[in-house]
């Protein structure tokens, strides 16, 4: 049987595989509260503070240049214009389906 914590926030029992793992060493090791509502309290930051989250990108962008660069070229490299708009569409697609992005409105 797989073990089960409950989120701090939303007071739910989930499974260990439905919270982030955490970097300190004692405790269950994983986060107190689910990946869901990480997301939701991520989300609605970034909606009360969009100046700020706006300079928070840029500076990873910045930082992180090369790595963006790789990612895109090992995403489009050799595909044709017809296969990238598939890949554009399933990309928007497989987000839709995110279930914590469906919750958000029913918190």
């Amino acid at each position: 049987m797989e073990e089960v914590k409950t989120c701090r926030v939303c007071g739910e029992t989930k499974l260990l595989s439905e919270f982030a793992k955490s970097g300190k060493k004692n405790g269950s090791g994983y986060k107190a509260h689910c990946k869901v509502c990480a997301a939701k309290k991520l989300h609605d930051w970034r909606q009360s503070n969009p100046e700020k989250a706006k300079q928070q990108d840029r500076r990873w962008y910045n930082n992180n240049k090369d790595k963006v660069k790789i990612k895109n070229q090992k995403r489009y490299t050799n595909l044709t214009l017809d296969e990238k708009f598939q890949q554009l569409v399933k990309t928007a697609t497989e987000r839709k389906k995110i279930k914590c992005y469906r919750d958000w409105e029913t918190r």
